[in-house]
C-alpha cells in the first residue's frame, strides 16, 4: 500500500516536472503574443 503510493507520488513528480516548460513557454508566447494568445494560453492550462 505504501509503496503504491510512493510509486503514484513519484509518476505525479516526474509528470509535473515535464510539463514545467511546457507551461512556461505558454505563458512567455502569452506574454509576447496578443490578447487571443493570453486566452487561449488560460484555456490551455484548465484542460491541463
Amino acid at each position: 500500500m505504501v509503496l503504491g503510493n510512493m510509486i503514484g507520488g513519484f509518476i505525479t513528480i516526474i509528470v509535473g516536472v515535464n510539463l514545467i516548460p511546457t507551461v512556461a513557454d505558454q505563458v512567455e508566447a502569452a506574454k509576447t503574443g496578443n490578447v487571443t494568445g493570453a486566452a487561449a494560453t488560460l484555456l490551455d492550462l484548465t484542460t491541463l
